[in-house]
């Protein structure tokens, strides 16, 4: 007979000083900062908290048949920070498919992104690469001299022209073309880079593992293609009287609103005149428009099944935010796509944030997973629950780091830790049986059990790529096990209120990792730096083993063991002959001063039958063949 479980919060009987030895030491430029009142120790952005402010114009013509990509853009920069500058800094991300740049990983060479045009305030710039009088080139990055000082409170405009040849095929990271007719398109402009209160200008190259660190501002965009090809974006569709027939728009209507799926085009729709409007051989301007973004994508095909719903992301107010899928008819496991991410919008929008932008758009392609203001990219995977998976995943992160845009270059855990911690509700949302959740501890275990590369979370993606540890582990797994653990020590309800708050205060700003502690820190009003430490800067092993068990009377004592890194509560779940069960529990701040082992006791009747430590894997320890003691059984 099985009973109740009692919990019986114990503290260790051996002493229980809540003196944590680690510090989290922020940098000295998060130091500065904090200083000079751009943030704060509380994690609230500081009372002169300052961003700059990029808006772009954009016009850029595709031509499926040959690649190529022609662009101009006009761009406005507006200098928040109270600093003069003398120089300008450029993303030119197509660089990596440029012979000879420095990379990561082998992709395909298409000769990288050309200039052929770039004027500053009227002012004509050389372009040259190989003329460094007024702009360097240097892989990625582009700096180009002001023709004058820009002071604080100033803006300046610049107009590029520029083109490329589209990448394709297996091996291009994050975009390029899926077929003939169909490509998804990110990374393809030249943007402005991030100039912050912690660094200033960002200088840091693309190098195809670590991702990006972005200003918000407006976007225009618009793209010209064949007819009959459909094109989705960043922004919302602000001409669709001039790109789609009355039957398309009608249909588009009907699913605003609406929990049901609408097939907007179904394949008996594609072509000109049907799809879209036009005729074979003409050309149309599909206008978008978008606000307080980071960044900017598009998606097109003539051959896209497109399926829209809507998905509540404010149970308070009642706000809708549109939703749409796109993929060919040879996706399969794409058939329910759209009640996948009307599922992943509303799931986040409940235990994260309410979502913020007017529409999300999931598209298939050639891309495995990737992500973009109200716009992700994702292939067909090989069976519907992954594909689900994915698409959840990177919607995700239209939280972290698209509405709450934190420096994925260098942390990839702010962003790829925290998504894969909220995919898992997602996940389970969709599938009550998913098993998401338990694949990502054992991910991590296995990880922690082999490696034998000593870097923690902290270090940059491409960093960890290049010193030989897996990112997909350590950027992903590993602290998402680390924030359910979090999660269980501070309890459910103050774990989610912290991360609300932080998304709340860093909405469309750019927080670093100690925001996030602070933040933390300031809604469960405790010192955690004995938990970030040794999980996101040390190797992250957590491992509890049972060294021993003993009657003593009334009680039972366990003597447990930290044979890992992190400093994690104790459970015990204790087992008599009569089936009775009860729960021994010790919090973390027994390891506060540095013993490696002690003591649990409880009280239960009769003989011990088996004793496990943490029964439900809440702590993810990496050896579980050491966390039960069942006496050995003697013939009689």
């Amino acid at each position: 007979m099985l009973t109740t479980l009692t919990a019986i919060p114990l503290v260790a009987q051996d002493g229980d000083r809540a003196v944590a030895p680690l510090e989290v030491r922020p940098t000295p430029a998060f130091a500065s900062a904090v200083e000079a009142g751009t943030r704060t120790e509380t994690g609230v952005p500081g009372e002169n908290y300052w961003q700059q402010r990029v808006d772009y114009d954009i016009d850029v013509t595709v031509d499926p048949t040959t690649r190529l990509l022609t662009g101009s853009e006009t761009i406005t920069y507006t200098n928040n920070s109270p600093n003069t500058l003398n120089n300008i800094f450029f993303n030119l991300y197509q660089n990596l498919f440029a012979e000879g740049a420095i990379r990561t990983r082998g992709v395909p060479l298409t000769g990288g992104m050309t200039l052929d045009r770039l004027a500053i305030e009227g002012v004509e710039r050389e372009v040259d690469p190989a003329n460094h009088r007024e702009t360097v080139q240097s892989g990625t990055i582009m700096a180009a001299k002001l023709p004058d000082r820009l002071p604080s409170g100033g803006s300046v405009t610049i107009e590029i022209d520029w083109h490329f040849t589209i990448p394709e095929g297996e091996g291009v990271p994050r975009m390029g073309m899926a077929d003939a007719t169909t490509g998804q398109l990110a990374q393809w402009y030249p943007q402005v880079a991030a100039y912050d209160d912690l660094v200033g200008w960002d200088t840091r190259p693309y190098l195809s593992n670590g991702e990006f660190y972005l200003e918000y501002g407006t976007f225009d965009l618009a793209v010209t293609v064949p007819a009959g090809t459909v094109v989705v974006a960043t922004g919302e569709l602000t001409n669709a009287e001039e790109v789609l027939p009355a039957p398309i728009r009608e249909r588009l209507a009907q699913a605003v609103g609406n929990d049901d799926v609408v097939h907007v085009i179904t394949a008996d729709d594609f072509g000109p005149g049907k799809a879209t409007r036009g005729n074979a051989g003409e050309t149309l301007t599909w206008r978008f428009h978008a606000e307080d973004v980071r960044d900017t994508a598009f998606a097109f095909s003539d051959h896209y099944l497109w399926d829209a719903t809507s998905g509540l992301v404010d149970e308070q107010s009642g706000r809708r935010t549109a939703v749409h899928t796109l993929f060919r008819p040879t996706a399969n496991n794409w058939v329910d796509s759209a009640k996948m991410a009307k599922d992943a919008v509303e799931t986040f929008s409940r235990n994260v944030y309410p979502y913020t932008y007017p529409h999300i758009t999931s598209t298939e392609g050639l891309v495995g997973g990737m992500e973009y203001p109200m716009l992700v990219f994702v292939r067909n995977f090989g069976s519907a629950n992954y594909t689900q998976r994915v698409i959840a995943h990177e919607i995700g992160h239209e939280w972290f780091p698209m509405m709450v845009g934190s420096d994925e270059t260098g942390y990839a855990w702010l962003d790829e830790g925290v998504t894969t911690f909220i995919t898992v509700f997602a996940a389970e949302d969709y599938y009550p049986d998913s098993n998401e959740r338990e694949q990502v501890r054992n991910e991590y275990r296995g990880y922690a059990r082999t490696n034998n590369v000593f870097m923690g979370a902290m270090a940059p993606p491409d960093g960890i790529s290049a010193g030989g540890a897996n990112l997909g582990a350590l950027g992903y797994r590993h602290p998402a096990t680390a924030l359910f653990a979090l999660r269980e020590i501070l309890g459910h309800e103050t774990y989610d209120r912290a991360l609300n708050e932080y998304t709340n205060r860093w909405l469309y700003k750019h927080p670093a990792p100690f925001d996030f502690f602070n933040t933390f820190e300031e809604v469960a009003g405790q010192d955690l730096d004995w938990f970030w430490v040794p999980w996101l800067y040390g190797p992250g092993i957590s491992d509890h083993a049972i060294g021993g068990v003993e009657r003593d009377g009334d009680e039972v004592v366990i003597t447990v063991r930290n044979e890992g890194t992190v400093l994690s509560p104790i459970k015990a779940e204790i087992t008599n002959g009569s089936g009775e069960k009860v729960m021994a529990e010790v919090p973390a701040s027994v390891w506060f001063d540095g013993r490696k082992e002690t003591q649990v006791r409880a009280e239960i009747d009769g003989a011990v039958t088996r004793v496990q430590l943490d029964p439900e894997g809440l702590f993810a320890d990496i050896d579980p063949s050491d966390d039960v003691f069942e006496p050995m059984q003697t013939e009689s």
